[in-house]
């Protein structure tokens, strides 16, 4: 149980700090044909971010608590998110409601971001892609608050959360959160294939 609580807690701090990339203000839904090629790219560079932040923050709650894990993820995270972007893919998160103002959406995420927020848990899709032109597509996927994400982007936050979100991100914007809720996206912007 300790376990599992770690790692929801992991995925309530992944946002605090991310990587930017160059969006597309005119993005169009993927054609079938290329779409199976950047949703694989896409997968493949997002599970080392997913799994590195929740790596660093597990361990980082495990060691010193959320406050620990605050400062953790904020520190690491761009490190995570610049060493899985490789391979003319680029990787990162978003949210309508920033920790971290670096984390805006780029102009091709903002509908996709908008649509996500309007659906309902059960309806929100597995994933969207879209083409940004120039053989490029950008991919997004949500994340959901779980329930120990509340401790950091919740209503009933502690104190000494409160301090350190205010000491570090005194522009947070991430809270007021109830488990279920959407957190925000996953996002990779796939480049054309090399040889």
């Amino acid at each position: 149980m300790k376990r599992l609580g770690a790692a929801a807690a992991a995925a309530a701090l992944m946002w605090t700090v991310g990587a930017g990339c160059k969006g597309d203000d005119a993005a169009k839904p993927a054609s079938d044909d290329a779409q199976a090629g950047a949703v694989t790219r896409a997968q493949a560079a997002l599970k080392p971010l997913k799994q590195g932040l929740m790596k660093a923050v597990s361990e980082a709650m495990a060691n010193g608590g959320p406050e620990a894990a605050i400062a953790v993820c904020r520190d690491e995270a761009p490190k995570i998110a610049a060493a899985a972007s490789t391979g003319g893919v680029v990787v990162g998160r978003t949210s309508a409601k920033l920790r971290n103002p670096k984390n805006a959406p780029q102009a091709w995420l903002a509908p996709i971001l908008a649509e996500y927020g309007e659906a309902a848990p059960d309806a929100r899709p597995v994933h969207k892609v879209v083409t940004l032109g120039e053989g490029r597509f950008g991919y997004a996927e949500p994340i959901a608050v779980g329930d120990v994400c509340t401790k950091c982007h919740g209503t009933d936050i502690a104190p000494g959360i409160q301090a350190k979100l205010a000491e570090l991100y005194p522009e947070d914007k991430a809270t007021g959160y109830a488990s279920g809720d959407l957190r925000g996206l996953f996002w990779a912007e796939v480049g054309p294939v090399t040889d």
